[in-house]
């Protein structure tokens, strides 16, 4: 049996009320689980992001234009590493491995990560230069990229 002079919240009509009629509570929430469950496997998700706008907005034409321009954006793959810090220089050429591996299967067409990641900056001489973020080949200039 439960105390219920030890703490006002315990004192309350609901909590009174639940442990009163606990039994018919718990066979509640399990035929709600069970109904919940199995509606749930007819649940639909859209992931077409034209669904989320009204026809007439101009920033779903503007979005229709730059589909039609660039393609879909639905072609990637999104893989999470799991590290206790993320700004470690041994993490980071773990990843810079793992991405180059990954760009040398035939049917990927790019790997975009955090050892491989450039800054663009405006050249004088004509098009912007690519320059890494990060110095993985030199640990004592990996320091200084922070």
């Amino acid at each position: 049996m439960i105390d219920t002079s030890q703490s006002p919240f315990i004192n309350t009509l609901v909590v009174k009320y639940l442990i009163k009629y606990s039994k018919v509570v718990l066979v509640a929430v399990g035929l709600l689980t069970i109904v919940f469950g199995y509606f749930s496997q007819m649940l639909k998700f859209d992931y077409n992001v034209e669904s989320y706008f009204d026809e007439n907005d101009p920033k779903l034409n503007y979005y229709k234009e730059h589909k039609e321009r660039f393609g879909n954006d639905f072609n990637f793959i999104l893989v999470g590493l799991n590290a206790k810090k993320i700004i470690d220089h041994s993490f980071l050429v773990k990843v810079d491995s793992i991405s180059r591996n990954l760009n040398r299967l035939k049917l990927i067409t790019k790997v975009q990560s955090l050892s491989n990641i450039k800054e663009y900056v405006a050249s004088p001489l004509g098009p912007p230069i690519g320059i890494s973020l990060f110095h993985l080949n030199d640990s004592s200039k990996f320091l200084s990229d922070f």
